[in-house]
């Protein structure tokens, strides 16, 4: 049993590296959505289907490409977070993985002992404090 999470993917317990606590993940991805969301009204004239399909679109897209160069979406940008690979550099094609099964929501639900959803579980990742 460990004593905080994220001990036994050798993480410390507060501070830098450290896991994110769920309310961080939950402020980024609120951040990340209402971003996706603004960028599609602006540039608006969709009716209502396409444009939540757009808004998902976005949001996958703009998890994907901040990830990839960055090491983080918006959301975790702003709220000092990033994604660390646990098994060695997170590539691109698992950035794009991670946000498209955060997309789907189900898989983030799942969660284990260190609170890291199955979408990080499946390509090795946590989301830590930077």
């Amino acid at each position: 049993m460990n004593e905080w999470p994220g001990q036994d993917l050798g993480c410390p317990r507060e501070g830098s590296g450290s896991l994110a606590p769920l309310s961080k993940r939950a402020y980024a991805l609120i951040i990340d959505w209402v971003a996706a969301t603004l960028i599609v009204k602006a540039v608006g004239g969709l009716e209502l289907g396409a444009e939540s399909l757009a808004i998902l679109g976005v949001f996958v897209v703009e998890m994907s490409i901040l990830g990839m160069t960055l090491g983080g979406s918006f959301g975790h940008l702003v709220l000092g977070l990033r994604v660390r690979g646990l098994a060695g550099p997170v590539v691109w094609w698992k950035h794009i993985v991670r946000s498209v099964l955060i997309a789907l929501v189900i898989p983030a639900i799942f969660m284990d002992d260190n609170n890291r959803g199955l979408h990080d579980r499946v390509i090795v990742t946590a989301l830590v404090r930077q």
